[in-house]
């Protein structure tokens, strides 16, 4: 068998595969429910429910599901309700902070007229109790959402099902240690699956690599052909076309002749989409909302590329409070950077940058405060950085140069060609005073 050139499989062949194929799913696709709300995750459980007869998991999934249920179930908060900006934004106060110097330097530049100036007070008052009102509903609605999501621990209806589906015998040491001898040789020339994990460590290096010889001693003990659902699209178990994702071509061949029989391979989204093409309305429950959960799933993985997409340098964390460690990224503690303290040097002066962020713990809520300083020194150049967190330990160490926008805030300066001043400049090549300078002269009579 051509290993790099496997046939497609025609649509008779795939119509037969639906209508006999056993459906194995992976922890990550299990865990992928988890996104959705309450109401589309029992819609996905009351339907696999009748496929329950055709349904099966290797031992593997059901302890790498068990041990990462928690933080499943627990990813919504984290990814989608954290606190907004806009609760950070303090418009109110900085406008106060301007009405007090208004109100000090009555006849200095800049000043408002006493009128003007008592309608700011008024409208910033109105302002001020709406801006509240509108910031209390949102974090009050976001803490409700949470705890409903920390609730899902207490009454989970996806861990019952899952308890319930036929699931493959442990294995003994003897079986996983050939598995890992396999997977060393494998690991090493790169074929799949799971050669992108060889950085874990243990058992869990070779997690991938278990399933997969599960699945081929499932098939061929009940002379099965699968229909496998996996949310893991990574290079060392599909490939990625035109119309999608696909099992690698190696795996596909491995399969046919370590068991006789055909796999197909989908992602949770492309299941859904099969549903609707091989099953009547009325052999599934609430078959027309299946649509709805292909396009909330549809939407969850556009929003992650999108968030994902920029999202500065990770930084990994151990929290105090409950010992876990996590992963954030720099674009998610929305540093605002302060240009601080400078020190006279002998070639200029050194300035501090200095920002302050915060992140949640995802494990325990707690917060942690995470400050960042960055030392410019000579002026435009990056010298060194610090960062450091309150309530937690960071064990990696991020590029702060990348962090802090010291070249954006540089980016469209330079020294003045006339007084040499390094700031903003135009076109000519002069600062705002020298060009103000050159066209006083210029206007003049004399």
């Amino acid at each position: 068998m051509d290993i790099y050139n496997i046939p497609q499989l025609e649509e008779d062949e795939k119509k037969e595969l639906w209508e006999n194929a056993d459906f194995v799913f992976d922890t990550s696709a299990i865990c992928k429910l988890y996104d959705l709300t309450d109401h589309y995750r029992g819609v996905m459980i009351d339907i696999l429910m009748q496929l329950q007869k055709r349904l099966w998991i290797p031992n593997q999934v059901k302890q790498e599901y068990l041990r990462n249920r928690k933080k499943a179930i627990r990813n919504p908060i984290v990814e989608s309700y954290k606190a907004p900006l806009l609760l950070k934004y303090k418009f109110v106060k900085d406008v106060n902070e301007l009405i007090k110097i208004w109100e000090n330097n009555k006849y200095s530049h800049p000043f408002l007229d006493k009128a003007e100036l008592q309608l700011v007070k008024d409208e910033i008052k109105l302002a001020e109790k709406h801006i509240t009102i509108v910031k209390n509903t949102i974090r009050s609605q976001y803490e409700n959402r949470k705890n409903e999501i920390n609730c899902i621990t207490k009454d989970d209806k996806l861990l019952d099902f899952v308890n319930n589906i036929r699931t493959g015998s442990p294995l003994s040491f003897s079986q996983i240690k050939e598995i890992m001898l396999d997977g060393d040789f494998r690991y090493r020339n790169q074929l799949p699956p799971g050669y992108e994990d060889k950085e874990k460590t243990g058992v869990d290096k070779y997690g991938d690599l278990i399933i997969w010889k599960g699945l081929i001693g499932y098939a061929k003990d009940e002379k099965k052909d699968i229909i496998y659902i996996s949310e893991d699209v990574k290079a060392d178990w599909a490939n990625q076309d035109k119309d999608g994702y696909e099992l690698r071509s190696e795996l596909i061949a491995e399969f046919q002749e370590g068991t006789d029989h055909k796999i197909m391979s989908y992602t949770l989204i492309q299941f859904i989409d099969e549903l609707k093409k091989h099953f009547q309305p009325q052999e599934l429950p609430l078959f027309e909302e299946l649509e709805c959960v292909a396009n909330e799933l549809q939407k969850i993985a556009m929003q992650k590329v999108r968030e994902h997409s920029s999202k500065g340098e990770k930084i990994i964390i151990k929290c105090d409070s409950c010992g876990k460690i996590f992963e954030c990224w720099s674009d998610d503690l929305d540093f605002e950077w302060d240009g601080g303290t400078c020190e006279e040097r002998s070639m200029d002066n050194e300035i501090n940058w200095h920002a302050n962020g915060c992140i949640t713990c995802p494990h325990c809520d707690e917060n942690i405060n995470i400050e960042a300083d960055v030392y410019e020194y000579p002026v435009g150049a990056f010298n060194y950085g610090e960062i450091n967190c309150d309530n937690g330990m960071i064990i990696n160490k991020p590029d702060l140069e990348s962090i802090c926008p010291l070249e954006d805030f540089y980016k469209d300066k330079g020294g003045c060609c006339r007084c040499g001043e390094f700031s903003e400049l135009n076109e000519d090549g002069l600062c705002d005073y020298c060009q103000g300078e050159l066209d006083r002269i210029i206007n003049s009579d004399d």
